[in-house]
């Protein structure tokens, strides 16, 4: 943009000099034209005023080439100011053209262009890295070849902010990529103790059922054997005529009822265990408990019957508030199943001694066969009943066994929970150790 009244300025100097300069010229050629012309000395005064006529033409000639210069000087002037005022409204695509001078003009003039070319260089890189990191993409750097003073300083601090840009948006991928890695495990861990926890209520729910049939073929049981007791006493009728052989007898029989009290009290040692492990527990029911007392009974009977004396066990664990109870009722199950386990094997061993007494008593039976065929009808009977208990005792053995596998499998189904609750524990660990050390790298 110009400025008229600089230029106004400069050209009422350049024409007032001009002016004041022919003023001058034409007085002097008056005053000796007047001084010389008048004395007759008409050659001189021609000649002086030849000389002021020259004179004054080239003073005329300089004033003219310093006004020219001057225009000129004032236009590049004008046009570099002009310039700066386009620059400082942020057009740095403007120029100052045809400078054509290397004097102190010609410099200023080229170095306001060499700054604008710095300038728009400077912020066209910027504006790209800055768009490229917002697209997140930080291979476009600002180059610092060739950059002095203060705009290598700003790039290379630019270019630092940017590396620390993608340093923290690397460290955020990777943060990002882990904490869905950790909720993936999380929600793979939950859902296997959701899986677990409902094979454990279906499996328990399973075991409730077993015991109840448990309870009612142990109630039949029952009362079969008192049929079978009622046949015996009709036995002990026919018996009675031969006494004498049944004396042979008799010691060998005192030995077995022997076996069969150990036999008893061990049993009684294996109940004792088992509801210990109901109070330990306490997920063993009242019928579960029932089932016990009806199945040792119908035990004693049958050995007391003297023809087949099976044991039989009745173990449910009803796995109930896992949560809160796993933790602690494991080491106590442990020992008592311990326990049991003692119990058991003694209670096998008075049972093999049972087997062997019986056997023994099945010999001498054979001996006196002969003396109690009288009686085949009522030993048909009772032999009718016997099958029938074997058939339910047999029910019974079936049921706890399938009982006790469903208990063995809850217990499995228990570790298993406990195992997926400590990985879940520890994902969730990892993940808050994650998140911190993520925070105290951002902050």
């Amino acid at each position: 943009m110009s400025n008229p009244s600089l230029r106004n300025r400069t050209n009422t100097a350049a024409f007032l000099v001009g002016g004041g300069v022919a003023v001058i010229v034409l007085v002097a050629a008056a005053a000796i034209w007047r001084l010389f012309g008048a004395e007759g000395g008409t050659g001189f005064a021609a000649g002086a005023l030849a000389a002021l006529g020259l004179a004054g033409l080239f003073l005329l000639v300089v004033s003219l080439i310093a006004f020219r210069e001057a225009g000129a000087v004032l236009g590049l002037i004008e046009r570099g100011a002009a310039v700066a005022d386009q620059a400082a409204q942020g057009d740095l695509n403007i120029r100052v053209l045809r400078i054509g001078r290397k004097d102190e003009l010609g410099r200023m003039l080229n170095g306001l262009n060499h700054v604008l070319d710095l300038t728009e260089e400077f912020a066209k890189d910027t504006g790209a890295a800055m768009k490229r990191a917002g697209a997140k993409e930080y291979f476009r750097y600002i180059p610092v070849q060739g950059l002095r003073g203060d705009y290598r300083v700003y790039a290379e601090m630019i270019n630092k902010v940017l590396g620390d840009m993608e340093a923290r948006d690397q460290e955020t991928q990777a943060f990002e990529k882990n904490v869905h890695a950790m909720v993936s495990q999380v929600s793979s861990a939950t859902m296997g103790i959701g899986r677990t926890a409902q094979t454990m209520a279906s499996r328990s729910e399973s075991a409730g059922g077993r015991s109840i049939t448990v309870g009612e073929a142990a109630s039949t049981t029952t009362q079969l054997a008192s049929a079978v007791s009622e046949s015996t006493r009709q036995l002990a009728l026919a018996i009675n005529e031969i006494a004498q052989q049944v004396t042979q007898s008799a010691s060998v029989a005192q030995n077995a009822v022997n076996d069969i009290g150990e036999t008893v009290e061990r049993m009684n040692g294996l109940a004792e265990s088992v509801s210990q492990i109901g109070v330990v527990v306490q997920l063993i029911n009242d019928i579960a408990a029932q089932t016990n007392l009806l199945a040792l009974n119908a035990t004693i009977e049958a050995a007391r019957a003297g023809e087949a004396g099976k044991g039989f066990a009745v173990v449910a664990n009803e796995v109930k508030n896992l949560a809160n109870q796993t933790a602690r009722a494991t080491d106590d199950i442990s020992r008592q199943v311990g326990a049991v386990q003692d119990a058991a094997r003694a209670a096998a061993s008075g049972v093999e001694g049972v087997v062997a007494t019986i056997r023994t008593i099945d010999g001498i039976a054979s001996a006196i066969a002969g003396a109690v065929q009288e009686q085949e009808a009522v030993t048909r009977d009772i032999s009718a009943h016997i099958d029938e208990v074997a058939g339910k005792a047999s029910e019974v053995s079936a049921n706890v066994a399938h009982l006790s596998q469903s208990t063995a499998q809850a217990c499995g189904g228990t570790v298993r929970v406990i195992w997926s609750a400590r990985t879940l524990s520890k994902v969730v660990e990892a993940l808050n150790a994650e998140v911190n050390q993520y925070v105290s790298k951002v902050r």
